[in-house]
């Protein structure tokens, strides 16, 4: 499957059917969705946007309301999970300019960088984290 989160708001899983993709409406968030991350096993969807929180999608149960993970002052630029789905870093802009590491079971964070620029990247050393 692929995920798209666009600035109308929509955010959508398209499904390959034959030749072409069909698209099915997860969630209309309602304001400009600017960076996306999927967790390893397809479960998770982070989405962030505008607002200084990530959404944070259960893709196991798609009736369930998206959980709010907040902790950043300003707009999230990146965000990356870790491969055993148990984490999820984020970065954030001239706001707050840090990387939060956030654990997905209690949802306790911890501000691991702070910075004089937006953090603009993320990436896990998948053998090392």
């Amino acid at each position: 499957h692929i995920y798209t989160a666009s600035s109308d708001g929509l955010i959508l899983k398209w499904v390959k059917q034959g030749e072409n993709y069909t698209s099915i409406k997860l969630y209309n968030n309602g304001f400009i969705n600017r960076y996306m991350a999927l967790s390893p096993d397809n479960n998770w969807l982070a989405v962030a946007g505008d607002a200084p929180y990530i959404q944070l999608f259960d893709l196991k149960d798609p009736n369930a309301k998206p959980k709010k993970l907040f902790g950043h002052k300003g707009q999230v630029y990146a965000m990356c999970f870790s491969s055993d789905n148990m984490l999820i870093t984020s970065g954030s802009d001239t706001a707050s300019n840090s990387v939060l590491l956030r654990n997905l079971e209690n949802e306790k964070y911890y501000i691991i960088n702070k910075s004089k620029n937006k953090i603009k990247n993320l990436a896990y050393d998948i053998k090392n984290n």
